[in-house]
């Protein structure tokens, strides 16, 4: 039984909860061992490949291995230098830093000197040293890859749980230059009708378990987003509908640039993208996910006058949607939606659900109950997951269905 770190991403609720879906995909048991502040530590009895699970992951900065766990009291110079020596052979220049994170209260962050003390340590057993150091209490994941700590050296990551100290090694950081490319570098933007963000619709992917040979479509591809996210994770059947033509050609303009990408390896993908009005039936053969966002309303100009209309446009679309998805779905099928929340006098505006039942379908939890618990003010009042920054007046309800 190993221990492994996730430091999470702006919404730890949806990341944790693709976490453990990711891991039903590859057959891992995960148990909590903590979490809170944006940290979560599991044990795993299978091995997890930091490198391979980073990669897949939309919503984690940075995973590794917890080498040890200590109490506060021997969280010193000495353990690090010693421990440090212990990780294999240190040739050349060896490039070190330290982020400190707590499950509760405040994280501090470590006192400059108890760098340099470590770093004297190690000078003394004959190692050529350079700190990475911060006034903040973590490194960001463009500090540790910019200054090649994972290949050079380590970065030491600090998990205070009570009174104990979970110390592990950062083995990946997340892409941040990929996702920027795939977020701001893609040919076609539709800055008007808005863009669902590359990292949410890579997480909806994996919380639908979709990966390798299975089939998923999504009915209101837009821009391509959940398209090309599932072509960079692997999926080899992909089908993409919507009632717009302009959205019908940004989709296949973004698709064609992302398999031209240096980086993108899945040539055997079959990929195909068409109009069609989802709340028409679907003519198309059985699929095992379907991943989307429908529509928000307007993105600009939509007041507190104007939210109930187009609240009832929504509901009418998702009852249309549920009476005509039901047909194509496996057995096993997942369905991962984006629906609209609305903010007004700082509360916010949920659409209906009652298609759900109508449809055949049904809605399941997030997260253990444990864990629903733990997260309990990062979901919406009905339990769902939501996607929403501070100050969003829009924001998303993310369900998870299936038959």
């Amino acid at each position: 039984m190993s221990n492994y770190f996730f430091v999470l991403g702006s919404h730890p609720a949806i990341s944790t909860a693709e976490i453990f879906a990711f891991a039903k995909t590859r057959n891992h048991a995960l148990d909590v061992v903590a979490i809170g502040n944006g940290i979560l530590v599991v044990s795993s009895s299978t091995p997890i490949d930091c490198v391979l699970w980073q990669k897949q992951l939309g919503g984690t900065i940075k995973t590794g291995k917890i080498i040890k766990t200590i109490n506060q009291a021997q969280c010193l110079p000495e353990f690090f230098a010693k421990t440090y020596l212990e990780l294999g052979d240190h040739d050349g220049k060896n490039i070190i830093g330290f982020s400190a994170y707590a499950t509760e209260g405040e994280t501090k962050p470590l006192k400059q000197s108890f760098s340099l003390e470590t770093k004297k340590l190690l000078k003394q057993a004959g190692l050529s040293v350079r700190m990475i150091t911060t006034e903040k209490a973590e490194l960001t994941s463009v500090q540790v890859d910019k200054n090649k700590l994972i290949e050079k050296g380590a970065e030491f990551v600090l998990v205070r749980n009570g009174n104990e100290v979970h110390v592990g090694a950062t083995k990946a950081v997340q892409a941040f230059e990929h996702f920027n490319k795939r977020d701001y570098g893609r040919p076609a933007h539709d800055d008007f009708s808005g863009m669902l963000p590359p990292k949410l619709a890579r997480m909806m992917v994996n919380l639908s378990k979709a990966c390798g040979t299975k089939r998923l479509l999504d009915p209101f591809c837009g821009s391509g987003t959940v398209l090309t996210e599932a072509l960079d994770l692997g999926i080899e059947s992909i089908v993409g509908s919507d009632i717009s033509d302009k959205a019908i050609e940004q989709s296949q303009k973004n698709v064609d640039w992302m398999q031209a990408q240096r980086w993108y390896t899945n040539t055997d993908a079959e990929i195909v993208i068409f109009k069609h009005d989802a709340t028409k039936p679907f003519a198309i053969e059985s699929v095992d996910a379907v991943i989307g966002e429908t529509y928000l309303g307007p993105a600009r100009g939509l007041t507190d006058k104007k939210i109930p209309e187009v609240k009832k446009q929504v509901n009418t679309l998702l009852e249309r949607f549920g009476a005509n998805i039901i047909s194509v779905l496996k057995d096993d099928a997942m369905i991962v939606l984006a629906v609209p929340m609305y903010k007004v006098n700082n509360e916010w505006i949920t659409v209906n659900l009652s298609w759900i039942k109508k449809s055949g379908l049904q809605l399941h939890a997030p997260l253990s109950d444990s864990l629903m618990e733990k997260f309990s003010d990062q979901l919406s009042t009905r339990g769902n997951l939501m996607y929403a920054r501070a100050t969003s007046r829009v924001g998303r309800e993310i369900l998870l269905l299936s038959q």
